[in-house]
């Protein structure tokens, strides 16, 4: 298990700033939770991480070994950073099977066939899907294509696993579901995970072991009064229904990502 450590990360896309001088740590085996409106820069941040953008300030720690650093000129690329990562639209493939979405990594890691197999059908066990290996993956439900999904990103053993709003395709009764599934299964795996989410509305603030959350000012130097509506909140553990069901005030969707002090940063 690896910790993450991220320091001071920026990225704008031109002129327009998408993820502003973000700072978090997440313990080694936990899950956090990135939760903001849609246009905040989640998944850009989600995206910096894994190394399929590249900052223009900032840095990036796992396990304390530096994957990022504009500063220094430091990139790792995404396939040497040892992350798995599932995408709001899952991305697995639709000409192949379950058994072959889930075995590409490994394949593509030049992995003996016999070990393949081996790791593969012990995933498939794990997920409920070992009746469905042999299945065209545009055949599955859609919660089943998650599950491929998860099983593509966790079969090689990654020391981070990144959420990119995997339950946003779900319906209601089915997301509620997964993410009790997936609470058992990061438990069960202990991989360091980050989640992103924009589901306000499935959060309980005082929930136990919900802690860190971060503070951010509006553009234009006014304190946001919650920031889950306004720009980014990092918490450990994942959404769950909360007690209400009530907007937090003052929501304003397409706010970017800001830092713990809301300020620019001098570079």
């Amino acid at each position: 298990m690896k910790d993450i450590r991220v320091v001071g990360l920026a990225k704008a896309f031109g002129k327009t700033p998408a993820v502003d001088h973000v700072q978090f740590d997440a313990p080694a085996g936990s899950l956090a939770t990135l939760l903001g409106p849609s246009g905040c820069g989640k998944t850009t941040t989600l995206r910096l991480l894994a190394g399929l953008e590249k900052p223009d300030a900032g840095e990036v720690y796992v396990g304390g070994r530096l994957l990022t650093s504009a500063a220094r000129a430091i990139f790792v690329a995404p396939e040497k950073r040892r992350m798995g990562m599932v995408f709001q639209t899952y991305a697995i493939w639709p000409h192949m099977t379950v058994f072959e979405n889930i075995a590409f990594p490994l394949r593509e890691k030049r992995v003996p066939a016999a070990e393949v197999r081996e790791r593969v059908m012990a995933m498939l066990r794990m997920l409920g899907l070992e009746g469905f290996l042999d299945r065209p993956a545009p055949l599955l439900s859609g919660g089943q294509q998650q599950r491929v999904a998860l099983g593509r990103a966790l079969v090689a053993d990654p020391d981070v696993l990144l959420l990119d709003e995997p339950f946003s395709n779900l319906d209601a009764r089915l997301r509620e579901e997964m993410r009790l599934e997936l609470k058992e299964l990061q438990a069960r795996v202990g991989v360091t995970t980050v989640f992103v989410t924009h589901d306000q509305a499935g959060h309980d603030p005082v929930r136990p072991g919900v802690r860190d959350e971060r503070r951010a000012d509006r553009p234009g130097g006014h304190p946001a009064r919650d920031l889950r509506a306004s720009a980014l909140a990092i918490r450990h553990g994942l959404p769950g229904p909360g007690r209400s069901r009530r907007r937090a005030g003052g929501a304003t969707p397409g706010r970017r990502l800001r830092g713990a002090s809301g300020r620019r940063h001098r570079r």
